[in-house]
């Protein structure tokens, strides 16, 4: 093991739809569904949408086990947290609740594959919680929070979920 591969003591916060909790090339040291509140943050029964697990292996799937593909931090630990559901809206609250729990959990990095569909300004309580994770994570040192850009290939603006302080925007 090198340090090139991360360390377990990096805890790495995929949200998205859900993870396939039993998938061969993922270890998930924790996690939650903050769509369903409860502690089982896999997909729904009978959903075809394996976005959240793809997520996750990018972020962290083992490497060297002739298993599917080689994760950016294969070392690091892994938390799924499900927000996304199967088609309806997700309530601000659980947006927030996603938040919290990286907060809580000592996360280091939060990576958020999710966004909102049309231009809009960011709510004031889910900004909040995102500079919060930002500044506080980790016991005070900050969390880096990671969003995807999105598939548009527009111009973010100002009051957008990816113009909030302390998104690192990808």
């Amino acid at each position: 093991r090198s340090l090139e591969d991360g360390d377990y003591a990096t805890k790495v916060a995929s949200v998205d739809n859900g993870c396939d909790q039993a998938h061969p090339d993922l270890e998930f040291t924790d996690g939650i569904d903050v769509v369903d509140e409860d502690s089982l943050a896999s997909h729904p029964a009978g959903s075809r949408d394996g976005h959240g697990t793809a997520c996750a292996g990018v972020v962290a799937a083992k490497t060297n086990n002739a298993t599917g593909i080689a994760g950016t931090c294969p070392e690091c630990s892994l938390s799924c947290i499900r927000l996304l559901s199967d088609g309806g809206p997700v309530p601000i609250g659980a947006d927030i609740n996603a938040f919290n729990y990286a907060l809580n959990s000592g996360a280091s990095v939060m990576s958020n594959s999710w966004g909102f569909v049309d231009a809009i300004p960011v709510p004031a309580p889910l900004r909040d919680a995102i500079i919060t994770v930002f500044d506080e994570g980790r016991g005070g040192l900050g969390t880096v929070v990671v969003f995807a850009g999105g598939n548009d290939g527009r111009e973010i603006g100002a009051e957008e979920l990816l113009a909030v302080r302390g998104v690192l925007g990808v």
